[in-house]
């Protein structure tokens, strides 16, 4: 009676186990977090940026990946940038990330990104190196800084 209930009891283990699997059940470090929060940001400024979605489409939308003064700052400039020709994002890869340092909701990360965009001067590539501040509230990420760094 007692294997019946053990070879059923390790049936029920390994089919939660594979059912997570086929789902995809992965807990993500806070690099590649921190690195999806930093694509979106750009990817939410660049739209408003350009016109394509609206400035309170654009608010709305950074107020899940921004929180703090960073999100006041990048409110300000949309509003004054909107519709512009000023230095287009045509390309952004992050090359480095890596954590510096947490202490209890606070993070800080170090992070390399290359930069291809359009200014007056026509296109152009940059490597930039930010730190940049997030928080973590009950598992809730958010860009709070993005400082550049001198390299």
């Amino acid at each position: 009676m007692r294997d019946k209930h053990l070879k059923w009891a390790c049936i029920g283990v390994f089919t939660c186990i594979v059912a997570l699997m086929l789902f995809g059940f992965t807990v993500k470090p806070e690099e590649t977090i921190v690195k999806e929060l930093l694509e979106r940001r750009t990817d939410i400024m660049e739209n408003v940026l350009s016109g394509k979605i609206s400035y309170a489409e654009g608010k709305e939308q950074l107020k899940e990946v921004e929180g703090d003064k960073l999100y006041s700052d990048d409110l300000e400039n949309m509003q004054k940038y909107r519709e512009t020709n000023i230095e287009q994002i045509e390309d952004m890869r992050i090359i480095d990330i890596e954590k510096k340092n947490h202490v209890y909701d606070m993070m800080t990360f170090h992070s390399k990104i290359y930069w291809t965009y359009y200014s007056v001067e026509g296109k152009r590539d940059e490597t930039i190196n930010y730190l940049v501040g997030v928080s973590n509230t009950n598992h809730e990420y958010k860009l709070i800084s993005l400082t550049v760094q001198e390299p």
